[in-house]
């Protein structure tokens, strides 16, 4: 009986204990992610990714590879639009700091 109780433990601890990405995201953020996605005109290199910058979470909403120029968007975790980065321009800041040298990506939550 122990061996069968020590197996379902295992099995419990490992396939029943997924992490939900999605969990620890904003639900302001969750709710653009959704319309975002459904709004998605590239068939590929569209994502949602999520970054620690300057202390805080932020979400990059990257429109895909089938647009030239086309413009990241960042969103703190209130949903403020914080700045774009691209585009035409060539954009990298926000906040007055280079984005992507001092961001740390912390995981992408949807991409096509």
């Amino acid at each position: 009986m122990k061996k069968y109780s020590l197996l379902l433990f295992t099995f419990i601890l490992f396939y029943g204990c997924k992490k939900d990405k999605t969990s620890s995201v904003p639900i302001c953020i969750k709710e653009k992610t959704e319309i975002f996605k459904s709004q998605v005109v590239c068939t590929s290199g569209a994502a949602v990714s999520k970054y620690s910058f300057q202390g805080k979470f932020v979400y990059l909403f990257e429109l895909g590879n089938c647009i030239a120029d086309a413009g990241t968007n960042v969103y703190d975790e209130n949903c403020n639009l914080l700045g774009t980065l691209g585009t035409l321009a060539g954009t990298n800041k926000i906040n007055g700091i280079n984005f992507r040298e001092n961001s740390t990506f912390i995981e992408n939550l949807w991409s096509n």
